[in-house]
């Protein structure tokens, strides 16, 4: 049946939160409303099938509430059709986790056909290697209802019609036992009380729900206390979470086995955090201004003893700005 994506959306998606510099940076698309700023800049997408859109496509008029959940197009370099040849990284082994909301990847019946290929490729790619390959759907938000939208309220039913076609088609992509499901319930499985104590925090970004625009990382936090004794297991000392607006030329896997393991942690950005930023202060445990760090997060690769630190902090009532957490 024909797709119920615009054309736009079938490009490479980043989200208006972090949009910036001509650049898609976007995090976890939740779905959290139908519209918010949409960036400057945005390109109508060729639908050239490798989630990448066409540099020379003109430059769209964008309203807002154009795109759903504040998606849009973003013009990217067009990669080349004659991708290297898979070459298999070294044994040392990681795991790679792609997070993805189900209302990103699902519209009704309908599946997001270039996520699907994005994800078909990953999972192809890390087939042929050592590591690991997982994806972590995320459901729509609906926690509070003081602050339930208006689909949350009305819709309940939708949701779970939502994440169920959503975790069809992403095990279709992928396999049946590559998909973790992360909602509120799994939250506060593995992290009890840590939405109530979000709520008592006072959050200069105010985009609903709180909890998830302010606690970016739960999704491969979550995944991590889901699997953390696999990875013990099997010897996996080190997890890469990309957001599902990430694209990528060549082999994906040889690409991230190019960087030591010597680091607890890699992200963009790192650095020392001012007071005037809008995130400093938006932390309820004790912090001194030369402990603030700060990266953004969609691309990151943690070691399990940080993520592993990380669970312990949240799970004593430490709750931080997802970004300076790690």
């Amino acid at each position: 049946p024909p797709s119920r994506f615009s054309r736009a959306q079938l490009g490479a998606e980043c989200t208006a939160w972090t949009y910036a510099d001509g650049h898609c940076t976007g995090y976890t698309d939740l779905g959290l409303a139908s519209s918010f700023q949409t960036p400057a800049g945005a390109a109508a997408s060729s639908g050239s099938g490798d989630g990448l859109a066409d540099p020379a496509a003109p430059v769209a008029e964008v309203r807002e509430g154009q795109f759903d959940a504040g998606t849009a197009g973003c013009a990217a370099p067009r990669p080349s059709t004659l991708e290297p040849a898979a070459s298999v990284p070294p044994p040392l082994r990681f795991a790679m986790v792609h997070t993805i909301a189900s209302s990103a990847m699902a519209r009704g019946v309908h599946a997001n056909p270039g996520l699907m290929q994005r994800f078909r490729r990953a999972a192809a790619q890390f087939a042929a290697t050592p590591h690991m390959y997982r994806v972590v759907q995320v459901s729509r938000a609906c926690h509070d209802p003081r602050w339930w939208t208006t689909y949350c309220r009305w819709r309940p039913q939708g949701i779970r019609n939502e994440d169920a076609s959503a975790g069809y088609w992403l095990r279709m992509a992928v396999g049946l036992k590559a998909v973790s499901l992360v909602n509120e319930k799994a939250v506060t499985r593995y992290f009890p009380r840590l939405l109530e104590r979000s709520f008592a925090m006072r959050w200069s970004d105010t985009r609903l729900p709180f909890w998830m625009a302010n606690l970016c990382d739960l999704p491969g936090l979550v995944w991590y206390r889901m699997h953390e004794r696999r990875l013990e297991r099997e010897n996996i000392s080190r997890v890469w979470v990309l957001q599902h607006d990430i694209g990528w030329t060549g082999q994906l896997p040889a690409i991230l086995a190019r960087f030591g393991d010597e680091h607890d942690l890699l992200c963009e950005g790192l650095g020392p955090v001012p007071d005037s930023w809008n995130h400093a202060r938006e932390h309820n445990h004790p912090l001194r201004a030369d402990q603030k760090w700060g990266c953004v997060l969609p691309v990151t690769r943690y070691s399990v003893a940080l993520l592993a630190e990380q669970s312990r902090g949240l799970r004593r009532g430490n709750v931080s700005y997802c970004e300076m957490r790690a």
